[in-house]
């Protein structure tokens, strides 16, 4: 008892033991709780900050009712939030749950990213109230309160999906999507199938959704046509997408997220990037098809744009080059790439991919110090020279020039604006004699210079 009393304690007043007034009310909230740590973590949460007469209006309340006692307890939780609140709960209950709030390329990649979907008062709000906790970047929900979500959901409409707020299970989304039996209540879908498998759509299943937010495929092969997709959507991810443009009025102005990888499509100028202001995160990695990236100039707050192997893409906009707060850019694999930034303003940028890039022959020239791109990979490039301006990355870390067989030199004096770089990597190239005195300009951890 010792141990769930201090449980609550801890929740409730920030201490291991609670005010001597309050000992009483603390057991039986316990008794309460059935003793499981979910229910006590959730309850003292609950109770914090609230004086005695408070704390006795609470506890009376949950006599009485046909719950268990951890059901009342949830229930309440959640009946507690504000509007707002409780859409983002249902939504991390139905789709995101084990997701990352931040990109963590070693854990989560791009499928599993969470960008500002849910934005971060009401993430530190839920892990206040004990709702969720976060491990290494990943929104961990229990199974108790996720379960209470999806229960919600399904209560709005037992016996007629299309008329719910979400769709997950699968099928009740093959009747909506085949049978085009969805309506302006449905703000978001995930497409979860038992097994890899087609879905015939209907072309017109999007048409009655119009207040749609959410769309995940995670692992169907969706065919056939569509004729619309509404301007609600924030957050698209359609692996595979089969159609070659997207449907004519869909603008995306509301979009955070459009992860569209391996997809065929092959033109993106119906699609209005000078309006996309909250777009944060694009991935068309694998678009075999695409063959050039529009002017960006519009999506000002884009964070991560991943165009890794998309092999017939030609030219990407200059405009690229001022998107202060990219993060991370990968144009690695595009080798059919002739025409690149000319120049970069690039005050976010970590990462900087054109791995592969054989067709490009010039590297942009840095107008501003970029202290944050710390790896810079131009391996196998057609690269054949950079530029001066190039002492600008002040904060790099690792250099890959493996296999830049048309790089033509490499000024030595560069090295003694690089102090913060570990990794270098000349091996398959012209550098055949480069010497060591490399070293006393940088305290290279490894350094590569031949096969």
């Amino acid at each position: 008892m010792i141990g769930l009393v201090r449980v609550v304690d801890w929740h409730a007043f920030r201490r291991s033991e609670p005010p001597k007034d309050y000992l009483e009310l603390a057991q039986r909230a316990i008794a309460f709780a059935d003793g499981l740590p979910l229910a006590l973590t959730i309850l003292g949460s609950h109770l914090r900050g609230i004086d005695i007469p408070r704390w006795q209006v609470i506890l009376d309340d949950y006599k009485g009712e046909p719950y268990t006692h951890i059901e009342r307890i949830l229930q309440k939780s959640y009946d507690a939030l504000d509007h707002r609140a409780k859409e983002y709960f249902l939504d991390i209950a139905c789709f995101f749950n084990g997701g990352y709030e931040n990109y963590v390329p070693e854990k989560g990649g791009y499928e599993n990213y969470v960008p500002e979907i849910v934005p971060k008062k009401f993430i530190e709000e839920f892990v206040e109230k004990a709702m969720i906790t976060i491990e290494g970047s990943r929104i961990l929900m229990h199974d108790l309160l996720a379960n209470l979500g999806k229960d919600i959901v399904h209560k709005e409409s037992p016996n007629d999906p299309g008329q719910r707020s979400r769709l997950w299970f699968y099928e009740d989304v093959k009747q909506v999507l085949m049978e085009s039996t969805g309506t302006r209540n449905i703000k978001g879908i995930m497409v979860k199938l038992p097994k890899p498998a087609k879905i015939t759509l209907n072309p017109e299943c999007f048409r009655n959704m119009v207040n749609l937010q959410i769309f995940i495929n995670r692992n169907a092969s969706l065919c056939g046509h569509i004729n619309y997709l509404p301007n609600t959507l924030r957050w698209i991810d359609w692996d595979g997408y089969q159609l070659q443009s997207l449907p004519l009025n869909f603008q995306g102005n509301n979009l955070v997220k459009f992860n569209m990888p391996r997809s065929h499509i092959r033109q993106l100028d119906g699609f209005n990037f000078k309006q996309l202001p909250n777009l944060t995160y694009m991935n068309l990695s694998g678009c075999q098809f695409l063959e050039k990236i529009p002017d960006l100039s519009g999506i000002l707050n884009i964070k991560y744009l991943n165009l890794n192997y998309c092999t017939r893409l030609v030219e990407v906009d200059g405009s690229v080059g001022f998107l202060d707060k990219l993060v991370e850019l990968d144009l690695g694999g595009c080798f059919n790439l002739t025409r690149f930034a000319t120049t970069l303003r690039l005050n976010s940028l970590e990462n900087l991919s054109l791995h592969g890039c054989k067709s490009l022959e010039s590297f942009p020239e840095i107008e501003v110090q970029m202290e944050s791109l710390r790896s810079l990979d131009i391996s196998k490039s057609g690269v054949r020279e950079l530029p001066l301006s190039i002492a600008y990355l002040t904060g790099l870390e690792s250099l890959n020039l493996h296999g830049c067989f048309n790089l033509i030199g490499l000024e030595l004096r560069l090295f003694s604006c690089w102090s913060t770089l570990h990794y270098l990597d000349l091996s398959g190239s012209n550098f055949v004699t480069l010497p060591e005195c490399i070293r006393k300009f940088v305290r290279l951890d490894e350094l590569h210079l031949r096969d």
